[in-house]
């Protein structure tokens, strides 16, 4: 018999029909090959081993607990403390029982590193060592079932996942467990959590906040210019912006003695606006925060609640290309899609005998691929679900359809001595591709229907229709959206560097998208943040922590997503888990002897 773990009871049910395990049971499913049962929320937990006796002071100082490390069945909360939770005991033995009678094991838990890591600490802790291959279910329909069924993997090649998987466990146990009760001594505060990456995000929040509450703006003023070429109008600008009042007056005034100006240069441009590639979840996050107002946890419920009813691919994932494998179902997929009526317009955008390959990268899509549709007709979706296949769907094909022909056109003009610019980027061909139609999304450019500007040439001398002065102010940074927030988070904030990079995706932030998710969760959840109308603020309590730890190395973004890079570089086995827990600790140390000297005057640190 073959024993099967799931992620879940509704991935093992999908597993068992598809095998034939029809024998129902109430914690598992059979038949005479299979036997299939699921982990669900991890039943064995990690923990970090302290001896309470051990009296410290902030006299003495307190010496960080490092290297105790211990497995345990998952606790729950009661009015009477911790008590081990009997439905992981249950679920425990349920697992033991089928691994003790089987002759293989196949794991189908998420091929991410949460799921090998759950998967590893249950059949660790049971004290198992049977071999065992592994399933990359990035699907649940019946065919990609039975692909993984047919050629499940080693589960010896997915070490190096689990052993960055158990790093990222204990570095955020070990930072968070001794930052905050080295914070509890320091302060007397007992219930604050310094998270490894949640207090870089607050701070990242906080400093903005304190930012646009200091940010005094300034006023400049702006000339434009109306000209009139052939019975068509195009608005020009002036090169700068002005700083004071009198000087845009006094080139006002130059402007309106000159009936005509003179064009100096015409450029156009034509270029081919590349398919985008289709989502991962940091993307599809994002826009759907931008776009139809969901939080990224209802992104995240939404898209996973699709993938559940094999509606989509796994949704849990960064990578953004697919593999050859996929190229081949792509045709049947995206006409399945083009069928329904609400995607009709992107019919004659695509071809879906010679598709673009672009997205197409087996070496990338090696563990996980792009989040696809799966062919299947949706049916019963709530509204968020709606709103995320909406999304889905309408990139994939936006994805596969024709290149998009751009126009940019620049025209230089002088009036009275002063150089202005008229800037136009416009759609060059009808069968250009069809944009989710919303103005405004920052990740979606709306692109322009092709409309009438005046048609100049260099040296053509046309009318001034009009002109102006329009009075303009700085503004601060803005506060955070959500949306900003993700990607923040996914550049380490260095949101002006990843803007240069031309919006290639970055790679040196913290986490995954699915632990970006958590992590702003959780800080709802405590308390340190909260909404004003779509932009996201500190609390009270929020700032007030903000305050304490305010340029130590916990509240340091650029140090947390170096660790992250390293967690990665452990994933492909270019660095091992003994080195990086030596940087943890070294991390710790110093945190907490920063943490230590709050309320100390020499070591005072003076808030914004």
């Amino acid at each position: 018999m073959i024993a099967i773990i799931a992620e879940n009871r509704k991935t093992a049910s999908l597993i068992a029909a598809t095998t034939g395990a029809i024998q129902k049971h109430n914690e598992y499913f059979e038949n005479d090959d299979y036997t299939i049962t699921w982990i669900s929320e991890c039943p064995i937990t990690l923990t970090i081993v302290t001896d309470d006796r051990r009296t410290v002071s902030t006299t003495d100082g307190y010496q960080p607990v490092m290297h105790k490390f211990r497995r345990i069945i998952r606790q729950k909360k009661t009015s009477n403390g911790l008590t081990t939770d009997q439905s992981a005991v249950r679920r425990l033995k349920v697992i033991d029982e089928i691994l003790e009678r089987c002759s293989s094991i196949i794991v189908a838990t998420a091929p991410d590193g949460d799921g090998e890591r759950a998967f590893r600490y249950v059949y660790e802790y049971l004290g198992y060592t049977k071999p065992f291959r592994r399933m990359r279910l990035s699907e649940l329909t019946e065919e990609a079932i039975r692909i993984e069924l047919d050629n499940p993997q080693n589960g010896n090649d997915f070490d190096t996942m689990y052993a960055a998987a158990e790093c990222r466990a204990k570095a955020d146990i070990t930072v968070s467990f001794n930052a905050s009760r080295a914070f509890a001594l320091a302060t007397g505060i007992q219930d604050e959590y310094l998270g490894r990456l949640h207090i870089p995000v607050l701070a990242m929040i906080c400093s903005r906040y304190k930012a646009c509450r200091r940010f005094v703006s300034t006023s400049y003023w702006q000339l434009h210019a109306t000209l009139e070429y052939n019975g068509v109008l195009g608005k020009f600008h002036y090169f700068k912006n002005i700083p004071t009042m009198r000087e845009a007056e006094d080139m006002f005034k130059r402007i309106a003695s000159h009936p005509q100006a003179t064009i100096t240069k015409v450029t156009r441009k034509r270029t081919l606006r590349r398919q985008p590639l289709p989502y991962n979840l940091s993307e599809l996050t994002k826009e759907c925060c931008a776009i139809a107002g969901l939080s990224s946890k209802r992104v995240l419920n939404a898209a996973v609640s699709l993938y559940e009813k094999r509606l989509i691919s796994d949704p849990r994932t960064d990578c953004r290309y697919i593999s050859d494998d996929i190229m081949k179902r792509m045709p049947s997929i995206l006409q399945r899609l083009l069928i329904a009526e609400e995607y009709s317009a992107y019919y004659g955008a695509i071809h879906t005998k010679r598709l673009p390959h672009q997205c197409v990268n087996n070496e990338k899509a090696k563990i996980k691929h792009a989040i696809i549709t799966t062919g299947i007709r949706p049916k019963g979706l709530d509204n968020d679900e709606r709103t995320v296949y909406d999304m889905i769907a309408r990139r994939i094909l936006e994805a596969f359809a024709s290149g998009c022909k751009m126009e940019q056109v620049t025209v230089d003009a002088v009036i009275a001595g002063l150089p202005f610019r008229l800037q136009e980027r416009r759609t060059a061909a009808a069968e250009c591709r069809t944009l989710y139609g919303l103005s405004g999304n920052p990740y979606t450019e709306p692109v322009s229907k092709k409309h009438d500007i005046p048609e100049f040439e260099q040296g053509d001398t046309p009318d001034i229709a009009g002109h102006g002065i329009g009075k303009c102010h700085t503004m601060p940074e803005p506060l955070y959206t959500e949306t900003t927030l993700l990607k923040a988070m996914e550049c380490a904030g260095n949101e002006t560097e990843c803007v240069s990079k031309h919006k290639r995706q970055c790679t040196y932030g913290i986490g995954t998208a699915e632990i970006r998710i958590r992590i702003i969760a959780d800080l709802f959840e405590k308390g340190y943040i909260e909404y004003s109308g779509e932009t996201i603020i500190p609390t009270a309590k929020g700032l007030s922590l903000y305050g304490k730890v305010k340029g130590m190395v916990i509240a340091d973004m650029h140090i947390a997503a170096e660790h992250e890079k390293l967690l990665e570089k452990m994933q492909r086995g270019e660095t091992n888990a003994e080195d990086f827990m030596r940087i943890i600790e070294a991390h710790t140390a110093k945190a907490v002897k920063e943490i230590m000297s709050i309320g100390q005057p020499k070591n005072t640190i003076k808030d914004e």
